[in-house]
């Protein structure tokens, strides 16, 4: 794929846009979720990749967190925010990300780079 030039005021998710597709997961409920095409259904396409993750929280909140053993072990990056890795997160195809909401349905978009 050639190189991606983004366009002054263009909409995320359109050409000439810095993020090739946005995701959207609309009410998802309360649970533990590794970043996988199972769980997001369309993001396997764009794996490996760099994401800006958005979570609209139930009440008590939602974590973003890590595993460096596949799952075995989860550490918590971020939490209680609406934004995660405003920098961007390398998501990849292992069980390395999840979401974790902690009750009531929460929204989340993947902002692909």
């Amino acid at each position: 794929m050639g190189e991606r030039i983004a366009v002054s005021g263009a909409a995320a998710g359109t050409a000439g846009s810095s993020y090739r597709k946005i995701l959207t997961f609309t009410s998802v409920a309360a649970g533990n979720y590794p970043i996988n095409d199972t769980n997001f259904s369309g993001i396997g396409a764009y794996l490996p990749c760099r994401a800006t993750i958005q979570v609209t929280p139930g009440a008590a909140g939602a974590n973003l967190q890590i595993s460096n053993d596949n799952g075995t072990t989860w550490f918590t990056l971020a939490g209680g925010t609406s934004q995660f890795g405003e920098a961007g997160v390398l998501l990849d195809s292992a069980v390395t990300y999840r979401i974790a909401i902690t009750t009531n349905p929460s929204d989340i978009r993947f902002f692909i780079e």
